[in-house]
Protein backbone atom coordinates (compact mmCIF):
# COMPACT_ATOMS: atom_id res chain seq x y z
CA UNK A 1 0.00 0.00 0.00
CA UNK A 2 2.85 2.40 0.78
CA UNK A 3 4.22 1.90 -2.73
CA UNK A 4 1.24 3.56 -4.40
CA UNK A 5 2.40 7.07 -3.69
CA UNK A 6 0.31 10.20 -3.76
CA UNK A 7 -1.80 10.81 -6.84
CA UNK A 8 -5.04 12.72 -7.59
CA UNK A 9 -7.15 9.63 -6.90
CA UNK A 10 -5.90 9.11 -3.35
CA UNK A 11 -4.55 12.40 -2.08
CA UNK A 12 -6.64 15.29 -3.42
CA UNK A 13 -7.22 17.93 -0.75
CA UNK A 14 -10.83 18.07 0.43
CA UNK A 15 -11.97 21.68 0.27
CA UNK A 16 -15.50 23.07 0.53
CA UNK A 17 -15.46 24.08 -3.13
CA UNK A 18 -14.21 20.66 -4.26
CA UNK A 19 -16.84 19.02 -2.08
CA UNK A 20 -19.57 21.19 -3.61
CA UNK A 21 -18.47 20.20 -7.12
CA UNK A 22 -18.55 16.53 -6.17
CA UNK A 23 -21.89 16.89 -4.38
CA UNK A 24 -23.44 18.63 -7.40
CA UNK A 25 -22.53 15.65 -9.53
CA UNK A 26 -23.94 13.15 -7.03
CA UNK A 27 -27.12 15.10 -6.22
CA UNK A 28 -28.03 15.56 -9.89
CA UNK A 29 -29.71 12.15 -9.76
CA UNK A 30 -31.70 12.88 -6.57
CA UNK A 31 -35.43 13.70 -6.72
CA UNK A 32 -36.12 17.46 -7.13
CA UNK A 33 -37.19 18.07 -3.52
CA UNK A 34 -34.16 16.22 -2.11
CA UNK A 35 -31.86 17.90 -4.60
CA UNK A 36 -33.08 21.35 -3.46
CA UNK A 37 -32.56 20.51 0.19
CA UNK A 38 -29.07 19.12 -0.45
CA UNK A 39 -28.18 22.26 -2.38
CA UNK A 40 -29.34 24.57 0.41
CA UNK A 41 -27.62 22.51 3.08
CA UNK A 42 -24.33 22.70 1.22
CA UNK A 43 -24.74 26.42 0.64
CA UNK A 44 -25.32 27.02 4.32
CA UNK A 45 -22.66 24.68 5.69
CA UNK A 46 -19.94 26.01 3.42
CA UNK A 47 -21.13 29.45 2.33
CA UNK A 48 -21.89 30.82 5.79
CA UNK A 49 -18.40 30.14 7.22
CA UNK A 50 -16.77 31.31 3.97
CA UNK A 51 -18.58 34.64 4.43
CA UNK A 52 -16.99 35.02 7.86
CA UNK A 53 -20.13 34.16 9.82
CA UNK A 54 -20.77 31.23 12.17
CA UNK A 55 -23.31 28.51 11.37
CA UNK A 56 -25.18 26.99 14.31
CA UNK A 57 -27.26 24.04 13.14
CA UNK A 58 -30.26 23.32 15.33
CA UNK A 59 -31.79 19.85 15.47
CA UNK A 60 -35.22 19.99 13.83
CA UNK A 61 -36.67 17.60 16.42
CA UNK A 62 -36.18 19.96 19.36
CA UNK A 63 -39.09 21.69 21.06
CA UNK A 64 -39.53 25.48 21.15
CA UNK A 65 -38.19 25.81 24.71
CA UNK A 66 -34.90 24.09 23.83
CA UNK A 67 -34.59 26.02 20.57
CA UNK A 68 -35.11 29.25 22.53
CA UNK A 69 -32.27 28.36 24.91
CA UNK A 70 -29.97 27.60 21.96
CA UNK A 71 -30.86 30.87 20.23
CA UNK A 72 -30.28 32.85 23.42
CA UNK A 73 -26.88 31.29 24.14
CA UNK A 74 -25.62 31.28 20.54
CA UNK A 75 -26.06 34.99 19.95
CA UNK A 76 -27.80 34.28 16.65
CA UNK A 77 -28.86 37.24 14.56
CA UNK A 78 -30.46 35.45 11.62
CA UNK A 79 -32.31 32.13 11.38
CA UNK A 80 -32.72 30.10 8.18
CA UNK A 81 -36.02 28.24 8.65
CA UNK A 82 -37.92 25.70 6.60
CA UNK A 83 -41.61 26.76 6.50
CA UNK A 84 -42.57 23.42 8.09
CA UNK A 85 -40.65 24.47 11.22
CA UNK A 86 -41.75 28.09 11.33
CA UNK A 87 -44.26 27.62 14.18
CA UNK A 88 -41.61 26.05 16.43
CA UNK A 89 -39.27 28.98 15.79
CA UNK A 90 -42.00 31.58 16.36
CA UNK A 91 -42.78 29.89 19.69
CA UNK A 92 -39.05 29.82 20.52
CA UNK A 93 -38.75 33.55 19.79
CA UNK A 94 -41.67 34.28 22.13
CA UNK A 95 -39.81 32.45 24.90
CA UNK A 96 -36.71 34.65 24.62
CA UNK A 97 -36.26 37.00 27.59
CA UNK A 98 -37.46 40.60 27.35
CA UNK A 99 -34.84 42.83 25.80
CA UNK A 100 -33.23 40.04 23.79
CA UNK A 101 -32.06 41.41 20.41
CA UNK A 102 -34.51 40.73 17.58
CA UNK A 103 -33.68 37.84 15.29
CA UNK A 104 -34.38 37.90 11.57
CA UNK A 105 -36.23 34.87 10.23
CA UNK A 106 -35.39 33.89 6.65
CA UNK A 107 -37.70 31.34 5.08
CA UNK A 108 -35.92 28.70 3.03
CA UNK A 109 -38.69 27.46 0.79
CA UNK A 110 -38.62 24.44 -1.48
CA UNK A 111 -39.55 25.70 -4.96
CA UNK A 112 -41.02 22.30 -5.82
CA UNK A 113 -43.66 22.66 -3.07
CA UNK A 114 -46.24 25.40 -2.70
CA UNK A 115 -46.11 27.04 0.73
CA UNK A 116 -49.47 27.58 2.43
CA UNK A 117 -47.97 30.16 4.77
CA UNK A 118 -47.88 33.07 2.36
CA UNK A 119 -46.35 36.22 3.82
CA UNK A 120 -45.33 35.29 7.35
CA UNK A 121 -42.98 38.12 8.21
CA UNK A 122 -39.89 36.17 7.15
CA UNK A 123 -37.73 36.96 4.14
CA UNK A 124 -37.27 34.52 1.30
CA UNK A 125 -33.83 32.92 1.22
CA UNK A 126 -33.24 33.61 -2.46
CA UNK A 127 -34.12 37.30 -2.05
CA UNK A 128 -31.69 37.50 0.85
CA UNK A 129 -28.90 36.12 -1.32
CA UNK A 130 -29.72 38.65 -4.04
CA UNK A 131 -29.23 41.53 -1.59
CA UNK A 132 -25.72 40.44 -0.64
CA UNK A 133 -22.64 42.15 -2.02
CA UNK A 134 -21.54 40.78 -5.38
CA UNK A 135 -17.89 41.46 -4.54
CA UNK A 136 -17.77 39.52 -1.24
CA UNK A 137 -14.34 38.00 -0.81
CA UNK A 138 -14.54 34.47 0.46
CA UNK A 139 -11.84 32.87 2.55
CA UNK A 140 -11.37 29.24 1.52
CA UNK A 141 -9.71 27.00 4.12
CA UNK A 142 -5.98 26.46 3.94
Amino acid sequence: MDKLGANPANSSPLTPLGFLESAATVSATAPPSSRHRLHLGYEAHFGVPMSGAVLNSINTRLDARTVSVLLRHSGSKLILVDPALLLVFHDALRLLPPGHPALRIVLVEDPTRRSSLGASGGSAYERLLETGPSNLRTQPPR
